[in-house]
C-alpha cells in the first residue's frame, strides 16, 4: 500500500477503518516508508534542478521548481499522515519516532524490510536537508549579488559610496556647463 493510499484511508469515514486496521502490517509500513522515500528523492532532484536554474538565470525553470517543491511538500505531508496512522495502529502511539520502531514493534514486528525502508527514508531525508541548505546558500549569494548590482547601477543611496561618475566641486556632473542644449537641426 502506498503512503498516499494510507493517508487517504486515514481520512476516510469511520466505517472504512477496518480496512486500514487490516492493512496495518509491518510490510504496509515498509511500503509507506518506501513511497515517502521516493517523494524525498524527487524533492532532492527538484532542488538540484532549481539550483541549476538559478546558476543559469533560467527564471521559468526556477518558477517551475518552486511550484514543484510546493506540490511535493503537500504530497509529503499526506504521506507522513499515512505513516503516522500506520505507526499508531502498529505501536499504539502514532507519534513514535522512526528510530524507536525497533523497541515499539519488537523483534517480530521490526522486519528486515521495514528496517531497510526506515534507514533508506532517514538517509533520503538527510540528503534533502543537505540540498535545502545548499539551495539556501545559493539563493542568499544570488540575492546578495543582485543587491550589489542594483547598488552599483543606481548608486549606494548613502551619498558616500562609489559612484559611476564623480561630481565636480559645485555638485554638477563633470563635463556639463549647466547650459541648455539646443537642437540646431530643426
Amino acid at each position: 500500500m502506498s503512503a498516499e493510499t494510507a493517508a487517504a484511508e486515514a481520512a476516510a469515514p469511520a466505517g472504512a477503518g477496518s480496512r486500514v486496521a487490516r492493512d496495518a502490517t509491518p510490510d504496509a509500513l515498509a511500503s509507506a516508508l518506501t513511497s515517502e522515500r521516493s517523494l524525498l528523492e524527487e524533492l532532492s532532484d527538484t532542488l538540484e534542478r532549481q539550483r541549476d536554474a538559478i546558476a543559469d538565470d533560467d527564471l521559468d525553470t526556477v518558477e517551475s521548481t518552486v511550484h514543484g517543491v510546493h506540490r511535493l511538500l503537500v504530497t509529503l505531508e499526506e504521506a507522513r499522515r499515512g505513516r503516522r496512522t500506520l505507526i499508531g495502529m502498529l505501536t499504539g502511539d502514532a507519534s513514535t519516532p522512526l528510530h524507536d520502531l525497533d523497541g515499539a514493534l519488537g523483534p517480530a514486528g521490526m522486519t528486515e524490510a521495514l528496517g531497510r525502508a526506515r534507514n533508506d527514508l532517514v538517509s533520503a531525508a538527510e540528503d534533502v536537508s543537505e540540498e535545502l541548505e545548499l539551495n539556501r546558500r545559493v539563493l542568499e549569494t544570488a540575492l546578495a549579488a543582485n543587491d550589489e548590482l542594483v547598488r552599483t547601477l543606481f548608486g549606494s543611496g548613502d551619498g558616500d559610496g562609489d559612484c559611476t561618475y564623480e561630481r565636480d566641486a559645485d555638485g554638477s556632473s563633470p563635463g556639463t556647463s549647466g547650459g541648455m542644449i539646443i537642437d540646431q537641426h530643426a
